[in-house]
């Protein structure tokens, strides 16, 4: 009985883990590149099985049935958003593979958020304040007319002053969110420039989340009914003790 009230505690966190990637993927769901997290739901017990046997156990979106299941992993989903005409001189988007490339805190950041903006001394930086790189380094621009040519140009009054570095890799699956909406390379993943498979750049675009805010509903009242089921097999699993230990106990 002692371990029906673990497996449904367990349960329970997981539902609450679930909860708290779906809740963020909606107050992300209007956030310019935002890519939404999935999640990753495995058995204990099935986890050290595969384990030992060299295979994965885990299951991706489900809930699975058994003892001390947990979230093993919320990875993100790199599909493109929807493409929206902004009118913004400085707003950028990638039509098809590809990140822009940012220097984040010391090394470098890839992202599909391009609205960009200049900083005091006429940066090219991101809202949150990561310079742009280009070809030569952080994308410096003089005064005048702001141009981005499909393969990425940076051009002032038709006068090219630098090229935005676009990258893809092989292995997206090492890409990881570091809180500060950039995504970092993992020592799996292998930044690829000039790539023929790189997108074209759009101006006056922004690509938008690619959460659909629907579907993350729908998948939070399962994750909130999974939780209710568990908090319930608790409550039978509390119920039969509180009998085993006061009335069989005394009548014995």
């Amino acid at each position: 009985m002692l371990s029906a009230l673990r497996s449904a505690e367990a349960g329970m966190t997981a539902g609450l883990g679930i909860q708290d990637i779906l809740a963020n993927n909606i107050a992300n769901a209007a956030t310019v590149g935002y890519k939404r997290d999935g999640y990753v739901v495995a058995g204990f017990q099935a986890t050290l099985a595969g384990a030992v046997a060299g295979a994965p156990a885990a299951s991706v979106g489900a809930a699975p049935s058994g003892a001390r299941v947990y979230v093993a992993e919320a990875p993100t989903y790199l599909t493109e958003g929807p493409i929206v005409r902004t009118g913004g001189e400085l707003d950028a988007a990638i039509v098809g593979e590809g990140f822009f490339v940012v220097e984040a805190d010391g090394g470098e950041g890839y992202t599909r958020a391009g609205n960009f903006m200049l900083d005091g001394q006429r940066q090219l930086v991101t809202p949150a304040g990561y310079p742009v790189l280009g070809q030569g380094g952080p994308v410096q621009l003089p005064a005048g007319r702001v141009e981005f040519g499909d393969d990425g140009a940076v051009l002032v009054d038709g006068t090219e002053v630098d090229v935005l570095r676009i990258v893809t890799f092989q292995d997206e699956s090492a890409l990881t969110k570091d809180g500060s909406g950039v995504l970092r390379a993992g020592p799996r993943a292998r930044p690829v420039e000039g790539a023929e498979e790189v997108g074209t750049v759009r101006q006056y675009c922004l690509e938008q989340s690619n959460v659909s805010a629907v579907r993350e509903m729908v998948d939070m009242i399962s994750a909130f009914r999974y939780y209710e089921a568990n908090a319930k097999a608790l409550q039978s699993a509390d119920h039969i003790l509180d009998k085993a230990v006061n009335e069989l106990g005394r009548n014995s």
